[in-house]
């Protein structure tokens, strides 16, 4: 093995200067095609460009070659963790650990893998494990805080947190993961005071405010997360989405009039999206305004004729306004209504087939 060409090219590799690297490894090969080295970063390189099953290959084949290497199990579970293959990421993840019990990486990917597929008490000790290796890893720190957190343990999230050294590579996942546990333990002060003191960050604040609003709102903060939306509306009144969460609040408020406005006002910035026009529909369904929901459900499904849901809320709306007849001839034009299986819609179906029935 030529080690400083190899480190040429890895130092290429990792530059991003792949097409140079690669003629490094290519002409390293030619030379000794038995070079495990320069052949599992070939099929690495292979495998980050697009070029899966060479790559793979190529990996394999290294292996084959120098088994002892526990590095290589742990790339090749890396690029098997990418595609979501998790069965085999964690088969290879262990094999390193067997050649290695001192590999950091190997039990953070480890712990990737078992968080993903919900083993949430074994991802928590594989990154443990990490973190005993290499205490000041910020990833690990993070995606531990985070299987905490999952687990219902949100004093000790935030004391796994508190050991971070945040940069701005993790200061949004951080923020984020850090709000939502002060929101489990209760203490919405502090987790307003987190939320708040990011103004001034250069990041995606607006982003963070949408997403700590959905966190609000799963806590049952209501009006906590009608400010968050509203502050986030101030900043930017241009976002659609933002007025459909304002909507979805004012909804579980019981404020239908005020959420039919929000809605209304998402589908100014966005007319044609069809999963807005649905929510309207429901909302002034839910308002007895039959025949106007119905024009709505029926705008839904033209905007996207695989909207099954809204074509059934159409032909139910257009029924409880007494207009059988068009109400009829969606009915007779269904598709198949019993392959509905969108959960988006569930709770939206029932209750306006309720309403239907109450109606007539």
């Amino acid at each position: 093995m030529n080690t400083s060409l190899i480190k040429e090219a890895n130092e290429l590799h990792r530059a991003g200067r792949h097409n140079e690297a690669e003629r490094i490894y290519a002409n390293l090969l030619s030379r000794s095609p038995n070079d495990a080295t320069a052949l599992h970063y070939l099929g690495l390189l292979y495998a980050q460009t697009g070029r899966m099953t060479e790559g793979l290959a190529l990996i394999d084949q290294s292996i084959r070659l120098l088994p002892t290497k526990h590095q290589f199990y742990s790339n090749r579970a890396f690029i098997f963790l990418q595609e979501r293959n998790y069965l085999h990421a964690i088969d290879n993840f262990s094999q390193s650990i067997r050649l290695n019990a001192f590999s950091a990486a190997a039990y953070f990917g480890l712990g990737q893998c078992l968080l993903r597929l919900g083993n949430i008490s074994a991802a928590i000790q594989a990154l443990q494990n990490a973190i005993k290796i290499k205490p000041d890893d910020p990833k690990s720190l993070i995606l531990l805080a985070e299987a905490l957190f999952l687990s219902g343990r949100g004093v000790e999230c935030l004391a796994t947190l508190n050991r971070v050294t945040v940069d701005q590579a993790t200061l949004e996942d951080f923020t984020l993961l850090k709000f939502r546990a002060l929101l489990l333990v209760k203490d919405i002060n502090q987790a307003m005071l987190v939320l708040f003191g990011l103004r001034e960050w250069g990041g995606n604040y607006y982003g963070l405010l949408i997403n700590a609003c959905a966190e609000l709102r799963r806590g049952q903060f209501l009006q906590v997360a009608l400010g968050v939306i509203d502050y986030a509306i101030s900043l930017d009144s241009t976002n659609a989405i933002a007025y459909e969460y304002r909507s979805d609040i004012l909804l579980d408020l019981g404020k239908l009039q005020e959420s039919t406005a929000a809605i209304s006002q998402a589908l100014v910035i966005q007319p044609d999206n069809p999963e807005y026009h649905f929510k309207l529909g429901v909302l002034l369904q839910k308002r007895r305004r039959f025949s106007s929901s119905a024009k709505e459900f029926e705008r839904a499904f033209q905007l996207n004729p695989s909207y099954l849901a809204a074509q059934m809320n159409a032909c139910f709306a257009w029924l409880s306004d007494k207009n059988f007849k068009r109400g009829w001839e969606l009915y007779e034009n269904r598709r198949n209504w019993s392959s509905l299986m969108d959960p988006r819609h569930v709770r939206d179906r029932k209750s306006t087939r309720l309403n239907s029935s109450h109606a007539n």
